[in-house]
């Protein structure tokens, strides 16, 4: 079973939505960077 992570995704001009999605495989020579806060 592949890790799972909990996104919100803006999916039309105005509209976002949490959605779970598949977290993809990472490469040796890549990194996946957790963002916990944004300014918007």
């Amino acid at each position: 079973m592949a890790d799972m992570a909990l996104v919100a995704a803006k999916i039309a001009s105005g509209e976002t939505e949490l959605r779970e999605i598949e977290l993809p495989e990472i490469p040796v020579d890549a990194a996946l960077m957790k963002v916990e806060v944004a300014g918007v």
